[in-house]
This record gives structure tokens, C-alpha cells and sequence, in this order.
């Protein structure tokens, strides 16, 4: 950080006796969490760690702080645009830099402002954005639209599109992927086990959306066919019944190329491992584009992970 970032030094010192907390005086308030002693508070302040283990006191601790005086607060995409909100205590002077593919765009802002820039290629897969001043960054921020969910994710509520047609049309466009399927249909056969499947895998990983009324290889949108709200409530049910447990689900009736298409939206689950009902369960991950049953250790950290012993599963993909 301290090569590209404004930064400022802090050191603490706790040489002093009379300033080292020990194990008969941890730090207490009324008002603040309580700790064992310094390291593991500070774990806890930058690593968001809560350990349970004993830690030695250590002597001398030095920070480095980002200096953010402006940042990025909020990206608004269009077939033809995109628009960066920049905000700040001191705005003036700072550099905006865009790239979204082949398009490249730099300005020099001094106020917060709307900024308005027209894209020549439309909307592409990756966006890459900083503020710097001096050569310094001051805020960053880098997505691939290809693998956002539909209602992206925490790292990327700043971004929003106009409306949810828009997105849900660049989803189409850009196909399936990791967070991403196409449904032609869900028949009452194979393609009931399928869904269960995606619905499971997407629970399991990081969420996604899956589309029914598209076909899966071409992208084509052909629509729901027979009575839409019908076939909604015939999907939930399913999704509702067939699982070990249900994630959050969401399903909505959208308008594409004049036909109606049904959204389901899978949120990442908070009480993995998430499973299909049988006479053994059985759990599925999302790989790329693609359902796979889950692995043993795959397995293993899920439960971890319901347990908050392990960081999410994600790194496991392939």
C-alpha cells in the first residue's frame, strides 16, 4: 500500500510498563468490545480476527493508514455510458481514470460530480476505475461484469445499472458462467434434477442467477411457455421441496425480446453445506460454468465455513 497509497505512520509504543496491559488487565469498556490484550484487539481492528489463543504483549506496533480524502461512491452503467459518482473533503485536483475494455477515458475533477463518460464500444466485461493525485491512487475499483451476480455481491454495491432489464440483458449477452445458467425449460424430469443442482452449487459457492426461458448453448430467448405465474409457483415449490435446506431465493417475471422469462436468484448461503434430498443427500459446487459434486475437502470446509471456522470456499473453484 504505502508504494501507490497516501499513507501517514502512526507507532505505539508499550515499553512503559505502566502503558502494557497484562493478562489480569484486559482492555475493557463500557461501550467496546473486550479483548484478552493489545494483539488480539489489534488482530480484531484490521484482520476482523476474534482469537481464542493466548498471545504474548508485543512492545511496539506501527500503523499505516490510508488517506482518503475522495472516493468512488457510486458507478451507474448504460448500453452507451457509464457514470462515476466521485466524493470527498477534497476533491479538487484529483485524477479520474476509466477503462472498461477497449475504452479509455482520463479527466481532472475538482468538485464532487456526476461524470458522464460515452462508451464507443458499449458495455464490456471489465471496468477498472481510480482517483489518484501526484501519482498517488487515492481509491480503486475493479470488477468483471462477466462473473457479477444479478444483484452483485457486497464487494460491489456501489455499482448499479439503470434498471433491471438493462442487466438482465447484459447477462444474456455475455452467457453462462460462474455465477450464470440458462434454463430452455425446467421439464419434470431431467431438468428438475438439474435445477436442483444449480441451485445447490450457487447456494454452495457464491451465489448466481439462473434464466429460464433461454437456452442454455445458443442464448437464445424463447420465453416461458403455458401460464407464467403458474409456472413460478411450480418452480419454488420445487426448489422448496427437494432441498436439505433452502437457501434465499428470489423468482421474478421479466420482459425479453417480447416474451416472459422467469429470474431465479440464488444468494450465497449463510448455513452451508446445501444439498439435494435423496436417500443420501447430495451437495454440488459451482466450477466455472459448470454443477460438480463437491468434494470431501470441499465438504469439510463447508461445514467449516457454517461454523465461521474458515474463510468462504471460494478459493476451491477452479
Amino acid at each position: 500500500m504505502a508504494d501507490i497509497y497516501p499513507f501517514s505512520v502512526h507507532r505505539i509504543s508499550f515499553a512503559e510498563r505502566d502503558h502494557r496491559p497484562n493478562e489480569f488487565d484486559p482492555l475493557i469498556s463500557a461501550i467496546l468490545p473486550s479483548f484478552e490484550n493489545l494483539k488480539a484487539a489489534v488482530l480484531h481492528y484490521i484482520y476482523d480476527l476474534v482469537s481464542d489463543r493466548e498471545f504474548s504483549v508485543i512492545n511496539d506496533l506501527t500503523l499505516q493508514l490510508h488517506e482518503k480524502d475522495c472516493w468512488i461512491s457510486k458507478i451507474s452503467l448504460h448500453p452507451t455510458a457509464i457514470t462515476v459518482d466521485v466524493k470527498g473533503t477534497n476533491v479538487s485536483g484529483a485524477r479520474l481514470e476509466v477503462r472498461m475494455d477497449r475504452d479509455h477515458f482520463e479527466k481532472r475533477i475538482n468538485r464532487s460530480v456526476r461524470n458522464v463518460f460515452t462508451l464507443t464500444k458499449g458495455l464490456g466485461d471489465k471496468l477498472w476505475i481510480v482517483v489518484s493525485r501526484k501519482g498517488k491512487w487515492i481509491d480503486y475499483h475493479e470488477t468483471n461484469l462477466k462473473y457479477r451476480s444479478y444483484s452483485g455481491n457486497k464487494e460491489d454495491q456501489l455499482i448499479s445499472y439503470l434498471d433491471k432489464r438493462l442487466e438482465l440483458e447484459a447477462i444474456v449477452a455475455r452467457g453462462e458462467g460462474e455465477t450464470t445458467e440458462f434454463k430452455f425449460e425446467v421439464s419434470e424430469t431431467t431438468e428438475t434434477t438439474n435445477l436442483m443442482r444449480s441451485v445447490c452449487a450457487f447456494a454452495n459457492t457464491d451465489g448466481g442467477v439462473i434464466v429460464v426461458g433461454v437456452e442454455d448453448r445458443t442464448g437464445r430467448i424463447v420465453g416461458i411457455k403455458g401460464n407464467v405465474n403458474r409456472e413460478k409457483d411450480r418452480l419454488t415449490q420445487i426448489i422448496r421441496g427437494n432441498l436439505t435446506h433452502s437457501p434465499r431465493i428470489k423468482i421474478d417475471r421479466h420482459e425479453l425480446a417480447e416474451v416472459s422469462v422467469l429470474v431465479v436468484e440464488v444468494t450465497k448461503g449463510e448455513n452451508p453445506p446445501y444439498g439435494i434430498k435423496r436417500d443420501k443427500p447430495s451437495y454440488y459446487v459451482r466450477r466455472g460454468a459448470t454443477n460438480v459434486a463437491a468434494s470431501p475437502e470441499e465438504m469439510r470446509l463447508l461445514v467449516a465455513n457454517q461454523n465461521g471456522a474458515y474463510p468462504l470456499m471460494t478459493a476451491f473453484r477452479a
